[in-house]
């Protein structure tokens, strides 16, 4: 990627981090008792939550106070988006990841914000002229169904016997009317492979350029795994395709709502 590289997406997730703290004084120092009553109440509706919407099956899977540790856990991910000159003024940090800090922190963080938010701008709008450049150029069959690729889920993925490259994918929100992507890049040398294969893949953002009488499809992948522990951190892949050129087969099918009872 030479736009929307793994760090520009990294920076792009502080951009909203202001809203998520709420400012209250007794978070300007350390303060045991005020974590607990926090951290007591969060695990509390952390549990409730968990127990209204799993299952039997979920349940087996992981207890209703493992989600919630393992959610309190997750939290932190955003305080380590945080510079160390603003974390090492932090009390607690326990309490900030529980979402309450003073008002002289929470204004350094909206600066921080602002500043990151017209950096990674800056970037999409550099690319998005790069783009309207080479636009017209490439076929609407291609650039169309290239461009709703965003956050699809990926089903199939790697490299044919022919030397076609293969993609499959599609979007798991859509309920109605879903629509899968059969992507063939044809003739296709792989510039940079994925590094991080997990148990699931979905597209996130997508570079083309034109190279050679064909194209150069630059791709960031999101990493899961069925783990959750592993999920903690974001993790982030990204790979370089050439093909001489690409097919996009589309695939759209109606899910009926209604509930069959045998």
């Amino acid at each position: 990627m030479k736009y929307y590289t793994q760090k520009w997406w990294h920076d792009g997730q502080k951009v909203h981090i202001q809203y998520m703290f709420k400012v209250n004084d007794e978070a300007k120092e350390y303060n045991e008792e005020y974590f607990q009553k926090l951290y007591q109440e969060y695990m509390k509706n952390s549990i409730t939550r968990y127990l209204e919407w799993a299952d039997d099956e979920q349940l087996a899977k992981q207890s209703a106070e493992e989600f919630a540790s393992d959610q309190y856990l997750g939290l932190f991910s955003r305080i380590n988006r945080l510079p160390s000159e603003i974390k090492d003024e932090i009390a607690d940090i326990r309490v900030a990841a529980l979402g309450f800090v003073t008002q002289n922190i929470l204004e350094k963080i909206k600066v921080f914000c602002e500043n990151i938010s017209a950096q990674t701008k800056t970037v999409m709008d550099m690319y998005r002229d790069y783009y309207k450049s080479i636009k017209d150029s490439i076929p609407k069959r291609i650039e169309k169904p290239l461009s709703k690729q965003h956050e699809a889920r990926i089903k199939r993925i790697g490299m044919l016997k022919n030397g076609d490259y293969l993609i499959e994918t599609y979007h798991s929100y859509v309920i109605q009317n879903r629509t899968e992507y059969t992507i063939t890049f044809k003739n296709a040398s792989v510039i940079q492979d994925i590094a991080i294969k997990g148990d699931r893949l979905s597209w996130d953002y997508t570079e083309i350029y034109l190279r050679d009488g064909g194209y150069e499809v630059h791709i960031l992948f999101l990493v899961w795994f069925n783990s959750p522990e592993k999920n903690q951190d974001i993790i982030l892949t990204d790979m370089v395709i050439f093909a001489d050129d690409i097919e996009i087969e589309t695939f759209t099918y109606k899910m009926d709502s209604y509930t069959e009872f045998l």
